[in-house]
Order: structure tokens, then C-alpha cells, then sequence
């Protein structure tokens, strides 16, 4: 143990019977076990969807267990043996260790006092305790990581201590280093404060983890200069930048490609700091290795470093889609609350850039807290509005005071006294307000969804902040402008679909289809019940039609014309236009309009409705379909 007791600081309580289980075997060798704990996780209105797709369940993507990971590679390439039991792994649902099995775990109080149930996920306890007994190791290292995550580190410290009493048992990590006094409560035999500095420019040995990654995580930098009081970073890893040597962080990233791994995300804080020098010149070396690799970068980009040069880089070596922090969109909140120097002109001015550089606007992930002490309503509908207006996708990340941050300790005694479970995210401890909190969760199933006034509907159903949020969109041309650019956007995209009834003579199989609708993954979704396997020449789907006025609906149906003669998309043969209204309101209203004359040198051979809807006068039509003929 002397190359972590030499340099840094180690909390430990020895026992009598483990006193001697602190010597080295005599060849100076050890067996370390490696364990991440399994988790446990707030179950939200939400997650009854679909528990699997992500930022519906708060374990996010991309949650190796990186730290855990270099500590073990770093102790391996000291000589000692090591071993890694993940608990809580990114696997499919049916391997017992899988983050995506779960069973229920009681309630646990929220901010404004009521409860919601919460899920087990990971490898049970009585399963982790049977490949404890499978173990010998010398020595048995926990990693916990978020805070509220800490009962299963300490059920996972008392597992191990029963089945190997002789055994000290070190838990470290984000929890520990935070909460030392806490997690040493937990009966560990010592508690590990910090970073193991030597182990920061090793390589991560994927070779390790008990199963086979799809993906690797690349650390590049550490440090942080800035005093958001919602963060803990530079408690964690210090104000000043430190950088590893670029050629050590191209030369890991080409090791694992060449072992077959393509993804890699950089878990970085600041990752933009002094790019020029650093992660511009990464990127230079990928491209010039011309290494064909995905790359994200999920905690984000600060906004004000984002150039146009530094965009088409990123483009360039295997960027596909960014996440970008917008937090609120009150300047004045954001630097005299949460001490954030950032703006909102440097985050559109960002946006512009990317978009220039060619990010497609539905890969640019807008990060929006919610939850915050002190936050209005109007803060999260203006951030909500903002993500719509730029036509990205909104991200709501949910708020939480994290023990030693500025908010923390600000909000002492409010916090005194409550468990570090019941600071869970998703619990908006911060929110006293039952009324709010409750409208506020359910933003989390607007996450990775575009404006589909339908998926509003459904999933804000009966809360004052949909009426809010649609009359937003309604209000602000900007955003409205949006709605209709989203069901006009895409030229020549293969797609699969017909419908049953149509003519067979009209159409024809195999043909080049064009798209100008939603999204087409929801359209195949939606629509793949009504129709069979055959093919359009085009596609024009317009979307739902709450969000329109009749003056809105004329201004439409003129840039679908204009869509059409700008994109040549006059040489096909059939032409399919459809809308929807899941309320079947102002349906007949808007087709009308579009009269054969109306569209040259296109003839109108059916008009149909295609399936009908309930709504307040009865039965009304939910889609309309027509199709034209080339004349």
C-alpha cells in the first residue's frame, strides 16, 4: 500500500484482526478486488415509458467506471494483480450485472415533502456477496461516486467485510474525497481523500473490466479556474489547469482503436481552456492519423471558447453531435447566483458557429438546470424557449446541491439533517413547492424530443406548464419558424412506407424518396401500423396542427410550394402529402387549400382521411393523406 500512503492522504481505522492484512505478501505483490457498488435510483413519472432510452433513467450514458479503472491499471502496472467487479455495468438487461435490471427499493421524501418510489439497479446484493466468496484478494478497493449514491457503498463495505473479516476494505472516490467523515462511518477500514496524482496520465486498460467495452472514456485535463457555486470541480480536482502531454492522450486513443474501439468520450470539465495548445492539437493528430472515430464530449463545451476553426476541427475528426451548457437564460442570476461568468449572446453566438462549421441543429444537446434555489417559472419556460428557438435539443438537467459547493453550504440549514439519499437529483430537493416540483420532473420526458406539439400534449397532460410552453412557441416566430423548418428540411432520404388503400397502380416500388416531415424514426413509429411496404416519390408531412393560426397555416402551405420548386422535387411522379392533428382540429381547413391548381403541374387523384381521433365534438379526422399524380 505504500504507493498510496507515501503521498497522500489516507483515513483508516484498523481493527485488530485486519492490522496484519496491511503488510504486503512477501513478494511484494497483492491481489486488489475493484468494486463499483450498484446504485440506486428515483423512479420518475417519466421512466414508465421506456426506462432504457437515456436521460430517462438519471444513470447517464457513457458511466464507465473511468476512475475506478485508472486506479486498477495504474496498480497493475506496478506489478500487482488486480481485479474489477462492476455492479452496476452498461449492459443488456439480461446479464445480472446490468444498470438496466432493477427492482423496486421503497420511497424516498422529495424536497417539498412528498414521496416517489425509487428502483434497485445492478447486481443484488445476495448476487455481489457469492462473488465475494469467489474472491481472495489481499486488498478491497470501493469507488462511489455521486454522493447520493452512498447506501450502496456502505451495504457493499459491510458485504465485504463479512465474507473477508481479514481484508481491509478502502473506499474512495468523488463520495469519499466530499464526504471522508461520512464514508468512513460506512465501517470501512480506510477512506482515500483525493486523486492518486501518478495514476493521472495512465492509460485506462480496458482489458480489465469484466466485459467487453463498446466504448472508451480519454481524461485529457484536470482542473478548473471558475466558482460556479452549483459545482464542485475545483474542490475535486484543484483551480489550475493540469494537461496531459498530447501525444500520450493520441497515442491511448490509437492503442484501443486499433484494438477495435471507435467511440470516445471525453469526460473533461474544461476540456476548451487553452485549446489552441491542447485539444486543438488533438484533434490536428487524430485527423492527420486519419483515424475514423466518434467523439463526445458530454459535460459539455464552454460556448464563449467555441470558434468557427476550432468547430470544423471538430467536425472534422469525428465529433457527430455536442452538448452544449446553456444552465438559464438570466445573465443576471447566473452571475450574481450561481457565480457562472457566461452569456447568453456567447451561447447563441456559439450555436451560429456549429451550425456554420455543419452540426445539424438536432445534434447540438442544450443543457437546462432546473430546480435551482431561487429559480423562477418563467426562468426554466425562457430556457425551455430558448433550446426551441435555436432549434436544438433540450437536455433538462435536474438540480442538485452537491456536500462542499457553494449552494451546499449556502443552503446549510435548510439541508441540515437531510440524508445524502434524499439529495438525489431527481427528488429537486431545492423545490419546497409540490405544485412546482411536480411540473417540473415531468420536463425530463421532453428530453432528446423535438416540438411535436403531440409528445407536449401527452406527456405534460393536464399540467400548466404545457399551456405555458405551447403558448410560448405559439407567441415567439422564431420559434415557430422552427416547427415548420422541422417538417421541411429533408431531401431524397430513403424511407419505407405506403398506405394499404391507395391505388397500387399509382405507385411504385424502389423509387428515391424525399422526406419534408418529422422526425422520420417517430414517423416509421407512429405510422408503420397503417401502412404496408411500398414507396412514395415524396413525403411531405407538416406535423401537427395546434401550433398554427389559419394566417399560419397560408404562410405553410406557401413555403411548401416554395419547398418543392426550390429542391427540383417536380421530376417525380407521385407525390404523398399528409397531416396530422391529434385532436383532429382544423384539419379539413388546412387541406382545402391545396387545390391541384394550386400546385403546378400536380394532380389531385385522392384526398382521404385516414383514421379518426375524439376529441370535443365528437368523432374528427386525426390524418388526412393526399396524393398527387404528375400531370
Amino acid at each position: 500500500m505504500q504507493e498510496m500512503q507515501s503521498d497522500y492522504c489516507l483515513q483508516r481505522r484498523l481493527q485488530p484482526s485486519c492490522a496484519k492484512a496491511w503488510k504486503r505478501p512477501a513478494d511484494g505483490n497483492m491481489n486488489i478486488l475493484f468494486i463499483r457498488p450498484p446504485i440506486i435510483e428515483v423512479f420518475t413519472p417519466y421512466d414508465s415509458i421506456d426506462y432504457t432510452k437515456p436521460l430517462q433513467s438519471f444513470h447517464a450514458y457513457g458511466s464507465q467506471p473511468a476512475g475506478l479503472l485508472r486506479v486498477a491499471s495504474y496498480f497493475k502496472k506496478k506489478g500487482h494483480t488486480v481485479t474489477m467487479m462492476d455492479c452496476c455495468a452498461e449492459l443488456p438487461k439480461d446479464r445480472p450485472n446490468s444498470v438496466l435490471r432493477w427492482k423496486p427499493w421503497g420511497k424516498i421524501k422529495t424536497g417539498s415533502g412528498t414521496y416517489m418510489e425509487r428502483r434497485f439497479r445492478g447486481l443484488p446484493y445476495d448476487e455481489i456477496e457469492k462473488e465475494l466468496i469467489r474472491e481472495r484478494p489481499d486488498v478491497i478497493m470501493i469507488g462511489a461516486t455521486m454522493t447520493y449514491y452512498c447506501e450502496t457503498a456502505h451495504e457493499t463495505v459491510r458485504l465485504c467485510q463479512k465474507v473477508h473479516p481479514n481484508v481491509p476494505v478502502i473506499i474512495g472516490g468523488l463520495y469519499a474525497t466530499l464526504c471522508p467523515e461520512h464514508a468512513l462511518s460506512s465501517g470501512a477500514d480506510g477512506v482515500y481523500i483525493g486523486e492518486i496524482r501518478d495514476a493521472n496520465n495512465i492509460a485506462n486498460d480496458l482489458s480489465i473490466l469484466p466485459y467487453k467495452p463498446t466504448y472508451a472514456i480519454v481524461k485529457s485535463t484536470r482542473g478548473c479556474p471558475n466558482q460556479c457555486t452549483y459545482c464542485v470541480v475545483p474542490k475535486l480536482e484543484g483551480r489550475g489547469m493540469r494537461y496531459r502531454a498530447v501525444n500520450e492522450v493520441v497515442d491511448e486513443i490509437q492503442s484501443k482503436y486499433d484494438s477495435g474501439i471507435r467511440r470516445f468520450i471525453f469526460w473533461e470539465s474544461n476540456l476548451l481552456i487553452n485549446s489552441k495548445n491542447h485539444f486543438e492539437v488533438i484533434l490536428d493528430e487524430i485527423i492527420r492519423r486519419k483515424l475514423k472515430v466518434t467523439l463526445e464530449t458530454p459535460e459539455g463545451l464552454a460556448p464563449k471558447f467555441i470558434t468557427l476553426e476550432l468547430a470544423m476541427k471538430m467536425r472534422k475528426a469525428g465529433f457527430k453531435r455536442l452538448f452544449i451548457p446553456l444552465e438559464t437564460t438570466d445573465d443576471k442570476y447566473n452571475k450574481k447566483v450561481l457565480k457562472r461568468t457566461a452569456l447568453v449572446s456567447e451561447f447563441d453566438n456559439a450555436i451560429s458557429i456549429l451550425k456554420k462549421a455543419g452540426f445539424k441543429s438536432k445534434s447540438i444537446k442544450i443543457f437546462v438546470l432546473i430546480g435551482l434555489p431561487g429559480q423562477s417559472y418563467d426562468n426554466v419556460l425562457d430556457s425551455i424557449q430558448k433550446t426551441y428557438e435555436v432549434g436544438c435539443t433540450l437536455c433538462i438537467m435536474p438540480f442538485t446541491p452537491i456536500p462542499k459547493s457553494g449552494e451546499y453550504e449556502k443552503h446549510a440549514d435548510y439541508l441540515k439533517g437531510k440524508r445524502y439519499e434524499e439529495l438525489h437529483p431527481l427528488l429537486l430537493s431545492m423545490v419546497r413547492d409540490e405544485s412546482i416540483r411536480g411540473q417540473l420532473i415531468r420536463l425530463g420526458s421532453l428530453n432528446n424530443k423535438g416540438l411535436g406539439a403531440e409528445h407536449i400534449d401527452k406527456k405534460l397532460k393536464g399540467l400548466k406548464i404545457k399551456d405555458d410552453i405551447i403558448k410560448r412557441i405559439k407567441e415567439n416566430p422564431y420559434t415557430l419558424d422552427r416547427v415548420i423548418e422541422e417538417g421541411m428540411i429533408c431531401k431524397n432520404f430513403r424511407f419505407l412506407f405506403s398506405t394499404t388503400d391507395l391505388p397500387f397502380k399509382y405507385i411504385k416500388k424502389g423509387m428515391r424518396v424525399a422526406v419534408i416531415g418529422k422526425d422520420t424514426d417517430n414517423i416509421r413509429a407512429w405510422f408503420g401500423a397503417y401502412h404496408d411496404r411500398t414507396k412514395y416519390d415524396v413525403i411531405i408531412d407538416t406535423g401537427e396542427m395546434l401550433y398554427f393560426s389559419p394566417i399560419q397555416r397560408r404562410k405553410l402551405i406557401a413555403r411548401i410550394k416554395n419547398s418543392l420548386k426550390q429542391n427540383g422535387l417536380f421530376i417525380t411522379k407521385f407525390l404523398l402529402l399528409r397531416t396530422t392533428h391529434f385532436q383532429g382540429n382544423a384539419m379539413w381547413e388546412y387541406m382545402n387549400p391545396m387545390k391541384p391548381t394550386q400546385i403546378k403541374g400536380m394532380k389531385l387523384i385522392q384526398l382521404k382521411e385516414r383514421f379518426f381521433v375524439q376529441n370535443n365534438n365528437g368523432l374528427a379526422p386525426g390524418m388526412i393523406e393526399a396524393v398527387y399524380r404528375k400531370d
